[in-house]
């Protein structure tokens, strides 16, 4: 049964977990009560995570862009997964990202920053896998990119659907 109001959104299937169910089993949607609404209940597109890593990226010293750069600064340093306020941040190939990744029965997600370069990566798989390798990985692969071209790079990726790469110049930055 698809949940109602998203018939439209992808099916999850089992990963690394459960457990107790066969790796491919699509798995049933989660029916959270209003306690737990906050840790699954949202619904989100590749499309707006790139939208919500480019108001992170943007440093206009606007009140948002100072709320936002605030939630990313390290609170708890240490070599790997150092906190900030819901964010990591790792020291990764000579970079340093700042990433979320995200876990629900059926579906795993990875933001990554790399604030330096102005460059994020969306990654989404309708299944649940602890492996986030792929998402830092190409997102140190697009920080190199812009060493080297010279300008913010933006990708994101679906269910299975292709990687969407595109340079976005400062004047058209989503907002």
């Amino acid at each position: 049964d698809a949940l109602p109001g998203h018939e439209q959104r992808a099916l999850g299937y089992a990963g690394d977990h459960p457990l107790f169910m066969r790796r491919g089993t699509p798995t049933p949607d989660f029916h959270l009560s209003h306690f737990m609404q906050a840790t699954g209940g949202l619904y989100s597109t590749a499309r707006d995570m790139l939208s919500y890593a480019a108001a992170c990226l943007r440093n206009d010293g606007a009140p948002l862009s100072r709320i936002l750069d605030d939630t990313m600064r390290v609170r708890v340093p240490q070599t790997l997964g150092a906190t900030g306020i819901a964010w990591f941040v790792d020291h990764v190939d000579g970079e340093v990202i700042t990433y979320q990744e995200g876990l629900i029965g059926g579906f795993s997600s990875y933001l990554g920053l790399d604030r330096s370069h102005d460059t994020a990566v969306v990654v989404f798989r309708n299944s649940f896998n602890w492996d986030f390798s792929v998402g830092e990985r190409l997102l140190i692969r697009m920080a190199k990119a812009a060493e080297l071209e010279g300008h913010p790079v933006f990708a994101g990726s679906g269910m299975g659907k292709s990687i969407i790469k595109a340079p976005i110049s400062p004047a058209v930055k989503p907002h």
